[in-house]
Protein backbone atom coordinates (compact mmCIF):
# COMPACT_ATOMS: atom_id res chain seq x y z
CA UNK A 1 0.00 0.00 0.00
CA UNK A 2 1.32 3.52 -0.98
CA UNK A 3 1.05 5.99 1.75
CA UNK A 4 -0.33 8.35 0.07
CA UNK A 5 -3.25 6.95 -1.11
CA UNK A 6 -6.31 7.00 1.30
CA UNK A 7 -5.81 3.48 2.52
CA UNK A 8 -2.49 3.54 2.87
CA UNK A 9 -2.86 6.30 5.12
CA UNK A 10 -5.10 4.34 6.87
CA UNK A 11 -2.56 2.06 7.17
CA UNK A 12 0.40 3.84 7.55
CA UNK A 13 -1.26 5.69 10.81
CA UNK A 14 -2.91 2.53 12.62
CA UNK A 15 0.23 1.71 14.50
CA UNK A 16 0.51 5.46 16.04
CA UNK A 17 -3.63 5.42 16.64
CA UNK A 18 -2.85 2.35 18.59
CA UNK A 19 -0.64 4.23 20.62
CA UNK A 20 -2.12 7.20 20.66
CA UNK A 21 -4.28 6.83 24.28
CA UNK A 22 -0.54 5.74 25.69
CA UNK A 23 1.29 8.83 24.07
CA UNK A 24 -1.42 11.37 25.43
CA UNK A 25 -1.24 10.20 29.00
CA UNK A 26 -5.10 8.88 28.83
CA UNK A 27 -4.32 5.01 29.39
CA UNK A 28 -6.98 2.28 29.03
CA UNK A 29 -10.63 3.37 29.69
CA UNK A 30 -12.90 6.42 28.13
CA UNK A 31 -10.66 8.96 27.93
CA UNK A 32 -8.23 6.81 25.93
CA UNK A 33 -10.89 5.40 23.80
CA UNK A 34 -12.19 8.67 22.58
CA UNK A 35 -8.67 9.96 22.12
CA UNK A 36 -8.54 7.28 19.59
CA UNK A 37 -11.80 7.57 17.84
CA UNK A 38 -10.98 11.51 17.59
CA UNK A 39 -8.30 10.75 16.08
CA UNK A 40 -9.65 8.01 13.46
CA UNK A 41 -12.59 10.14 12.29
CA UNK A 42 -9.85 12.60 11.21
CA UNK A 43 -8.35 10.30 9.51
CA UNK A 44 -11.43 8.80 8.28
CA UNK A 45 -12.93 12.20 6.94
CA UNK A 46 -9.32 12.84 5.27
CA UNK A 47 -10.07 9.61 3.20
CA UNK A 48 -13.27 10.04 2.50
CA UNK A 49 -14.12 10.39 -1.30
CA UNK A 50 -15.87 14.09 -2.21
CA UNK A 51 -19.56 13.98 -2.46
CA UNK A 52 -20.30 17.04 -3.84
CA UNK A 53 -20.76 18.83 -0.33
CA UNK A 54 -20.29 22.17 -1.34
CA UNK A 55 -22.13 22.18 -4.31
CA UNK A 56 -25.39 20.40 -3.71
CA UNK A 57 -28.20 21.64 -1.41
CA UNK A 58 -29.37 18.95 -0.46
CA UNK A 59 -26.00 17.79 0.98
CA UNK A 60 -25.76 21.21 2.79
CA UNK A 61 -29.15 21.04 4.75
CA UNK A 62 -27.68 17.60 5.82
CA UNK A 63 -24.66 19.66 7.48
CA UNK A 64 -27.02 22.17 8.65
CA UNK A 65 -29.19 19.19 10.64
CA UNK A 66 -26.35 17.65 12.10
CA UNK A 67 -24.37 21.02 13.24
CA UNK A 68 -28.29 21.50 14.70
CA UNK A 69 -27.52 17.46 15.97
CA UNK A 70 -30.94 17.20 14.43
CA UNK A 71 -30.94 13.03 14.59
CA UNK A 72 -34.53 12.94 14.15
CA UNK A 73 -34.09 15.06 11.06
CA UNK A 74 -31.23 13.06 9.59
CA UNK A 75 -33.00 9.92 9.73
CA UNK A 76 -35.58 11.12 7.24
CA UNK A 77 -32.90 11.57 4.53
CA UNK A 78 -32.15 8.02 5.10
CA UNK A 79 -35.01 7.30 3.42
CA UNK A 80 -34.15 9.55 0.29
CA UNK A 81 -33.45 8.00 -3.20
CA UNK A 82 -29.63 9.54 -3.40
CA UNK A 83 -27.20 7.05 -2.25
CA UNK A 84 -24.70 10.41 -1.32
CA UNK A 85 -27.87 11.35 0.33
CA UNK A 86 -28.19 8.21 2.23
CA UNK A 87 -24.60 8.23 2.87
CA UNK A 88 -23.16 11.79 4.23
CA UNK A 89 -26.80 11.35 6.10
CA UNK A 90 -25.21 8.46 8.25
CA UNK A 91 -21.76 10.25 8.46
CA UNK A 92 -23.65 12.91 9.81
CA UNK A 93 -25.52 10.63 12.14
CA UNK A 94 -22.03 8.97 13.41
CA UNK A 95 -21.06 12.53 14.47
CA UNK A 96 -24.66 13.35 16.13
CA UNK A 97 -23.99 9.66 18.16
CA UNK A 98 -27.65 9.01 18.70
CA UNK A 99 -28.42 5.50 19.58
CA UNK A 100 -32.44 6.42 18.70
CA UNK A 101 -30.75 6.37 15.39
CA UNK A 102 -30.03 2.93 15.66
CA UNK A 103 -33.20 1.40 14.37
CA UNK A 104 -33.22 3.30 11.24
CA UNK A 105 -29.31 2.60 10.37
CA UNK A 106 -29.13 -1.15 10.37
CA UNK A 107 -31.61 -2.13 7.51
CA UNK A 108 -28.77 -0.14 5.61
CA UNK A 109 -26.23 -2.42 6.21
CA UNK A 110 -27.76 -4.42 3.21
CA UNK A 111 -28.07 -1.07 0.94
CA UNK A 112 -26.99 -1.65 -2.57
CA UNK A 113 -24.86 1.04 -2.28
CA UNK A 114 -20.91 0.31 -1.02
CA UNK A 115 -20.92 4.06 0.48
CA UNK A 116 -23.92 3.61 2.28
CA UNK A 117 -23.05 0.30 3.65
CA UNK A 118 -19.77 2.14 4.65
CA UNK A 119 -21.13 5.24 6.46
CA UNK A 120 -24.13 3.10 7.97
CA UNK A 121 -21.20 0.73 9.62
CA UNK A 122 -19.88 4.16 10.80
CA UNK A 123 -22.67 5.45 12.56
CA UNK A 124 -23.11 2.17 13.98
CA UNK A 125 -19.63 1.85 15.49
CA UNK A 126 -20.12 5.94 16.93
CA UNK A 127 -24.20 5.12 18.35
CA UNK A 128 -22.11 3.09 21.17
CA UNK A 129 -25.24 1.64 22.75
CA UNK A 130 -27.95 -0.47 21.38
CA UNK A 131 -26.06 -1.73 18.08
CA UNK A 132 -26.28 -5.43 17.77
CA UNK A 133 -23.29 -7.16 17.43
CA UNK A 134 -24.46 -10.34 16.08
CA UNK A 135 -25.80 -7.71 12.98
CA UNK A 136 -22.40 -6.16 12.35
CA UNK A 137 -21.19 -9.92 12.63
CA UNK A 138 -23.45 -11.14 9.57
CA UNK A 139 -23.12 -7.72 8.14
CA UNK A 140 -18.92 -8.47 7.67
CA UNK A 141 -19.83 -12.42 7.14
CA UNK A 142 -21.67 -11.47 3.82
CA UNK A 143 -19.76 -8.22 2.48
CA UNK A 144 -17.26 -7.72 -0.02
CA UNK A 145 -16.55 -4.18 -0.45
CA UNK A 146 -12.84 -3.72 1.56
CA UNK A 147 -13.84 -0.73 2.86
CA UNK A 148 -17.41 -1.34 4.10
CA UNK A 149 -15.35 -4.44 5.77
CA UNK A 150 -12.60 -1.87 7.58
CA UNK A 151 -15.77 0.26 9.26
CA UNK A 152 -17.77 -3.00 10.18
CA UNK A 153 -14.08 -4.11 12.28
CA UNK A 154 -13.90 -0.91 13.41
CA UNK A 155 -17.80 -0.72 14.55
CA UNK A 156 -17.40 -3.82 16.34
CA UNK A 157 -14.29 -3.22 18.09
CA UNK A 158 -16.19 -0.21 19.76
CA UNK A 159 -19.15 -2.03 20.40
CA UNK A 160 -18.75 -5.72 20.74
CA UNK A 161 -18.84 -7.90 23.67
CA UNK A 162 -16.51 -10.86 24.70
CA UNK A 163 -18.79 -13.48 22.43
CA UNK A 164 -18.33 -10.63 19.61
CA UNK A 165 -14.87 -10.95 20.02
CA UNK A 166 -14.60 -14.73 19.77
CA UNK A 167 -16.90 -14.76 16.67
CA UNK A 168 -14.39 -12.17 15.41
CA UNK A 169 -11.27 -13.95 16.53
CA UNK A 170 -12.56 -17.33 14.96
CA UNK A 171 -13.65 -15.72 11.58
CA UNK A 172 -11.23 -16.16 8.62
CA UNK A 173 -9.38 -12.42 8.09
CA UNK A 174 -9.03 -11.52 4.16
CA UNK A 175 -5.74 -10.70 3.00
CA UNK A 176 -5.11 -7.05 3.77
CA UNK A 177 -7.20 -7.11 6.88
CA UNK A 178 -4.52 -7.79 9.30
CA UNK A 179 -4.22 -4.46 10.48
CA UNK A 180 -8.14 -3.02 10.67
CA UNK A 181 -7.95 -6.79 12.76
CA UNK A 182 -5.49 -5.56 15.70
CA UNK A 183 -6.89 -2.37 15.77
CA UNK A 184 -10.18 -3.65 16.58
CA UNK A 185 -8.95 -5.80 19.52
CA UNK A 186 -7.30 -2.97 20.45
CA UNK A 187 -10.48 -1.13 21.25
CA UNK A 188 -12.18 -4.63 22.20
CA UNK A 189 -9.19 -4.65 25.06
CA UNK A 190 -9.19 -0.66 26.00
CA UNK A 191 -13.43 -0.82 26.42
CA UNK A 192 -11.77 -3.98 29.18
CA UNK A 193 -14.04 -6.61 26.95
CA UNK A 194 -11.33 -9.68 26.55
CA UNK A 195 -11.52 -13.06 24.67
CA UNK A 196 -13.80 -15.71 26.75
CA UNK A 197 -11.43 -18.61 26.37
Amino acid sequence: MHPRTPAGRFAAHGALLFLLPFATGCGPGAAGTAAVDDALAAQIQAARLPDGLLDSPELRRIVDLQVARDAEGLIAQLADGSPSVRARALHALASVQDSAAVPAILPLLRDPEWTVRRDAALALGQARTGVSASALLEALEREEGAEVRRRLTEALGKVGSAAALARLHDAAARPGEAAERMLAYARFGIRDVHHPA
